[in-house]
């Protein structure tokens, strides 16, 4: 695994930037626990499964991520990878998750607008998401329409990378 050197303006690199670091997922737990980052509890995912609620902390906050075992044997989730990365105004208050473009919770609409020109854009009552979306990459941003403000991403990439 070769972390990013940038953020980049791609959404479609499933880069992201967690607490100021960057990875590129789906990433190893190992490279963020080589960043300081602590498992809370030894959790145990069998061959080709996943755990959406797994927490580790750093900096004495603590945060849930997804985490896939493409191993073909059961394993620990340090040995596994993480895959998924969410955060909304409830949940993972405080990663600071930030996608290609620069975006993050609170980021304006205009902003979110010129940096995924180029995704999927679905309008429904209260809300504007643009996203990517198969069943080995998601990358969704939803926007308020009323607070015209970034309130929610997630990121999830299936797909091991060679990186």
């Amino acid at each position: 695994y070769i972390e990013p050197t940038a953020l980049g303006t791609d959404p479609a690199t499933f880069n992201v930037s967690v607490l100021g670091e960057l990875y590129t997922l789906p990433a190893p737990v190992s490279a963020f626990i080589e960043n300081g980052w602590e498992l809370q509890s030894s959790v145990s995912i069998g061959a080709g499964t996943y755990n959406d609620n797994v927490s580790l902390s750093k900096n004495g906050k603590t945060f849930v991520f997804g985490v896939f075992n493409f191993s073909d044997k059961q394993a620990e989730a340090k040995d596994c990878t993480i895959y998924k990365v969410t955060q909304d105004e409830y949940e993972n208050v405080g990663l600071d998750l930030t996608v290609p473009g620069n975006i993050k919770i609170g980021s304006s609409a205009t902003d979110a607008a010129k940096a995924f020109s180029g995704l999927n854009k679905e309008e429904a009552a209260g809300s504007v998401e643009y996203t990517i979306n198969s069943y080995e990459h998601i990358f969704k941003v939803h926007i308020s329409k009323d607070t015209q403000k970034v309130i929610s991403i997630t990121v999830l990439s299936r797909v091991l990378n060679n990186n």
